[in-house]
């Protein structure tokens, strides 16, 4: 994943209220750039230094896995480094 996008969903962790609607904002946002990545990183001008669809099959990866965490209960999860 590229520099660009783990900032973004780090920085827009304040603007949700709870971890879960945070989570769910997460995961439409990582789909909509999994289901267009050259626009995505055309938007950063990183289309010539990352190859679009490596970039879109790790953003579907992270999809699954933002989805997988939401469907674990709050009290079971715990850090990422874990």
């Amino acid at each position: 994943m590229s520099e660009f996008l783990r900032a973004e969903i780090g920085a827009s962790a304040s603007r949700y209220q709870d971890e879960d609607t945070y989570l769910v904002a997460m995961r439409k946002f990582v789909l909509n750039i999994a289901n267009n990545p050259e626009g995505y990183l055309d938007s950063w001008n990183l289309i010539d230094e990352i190859d679009p669809d490596e970039f879109g099959t790790q953003a579907h990866k992270l999809a699954n896995d933002i989805l997988a965490v939401s469907k674990t209960p709050l009290d079971k999860r715990g850090p990422a480094d874990e």
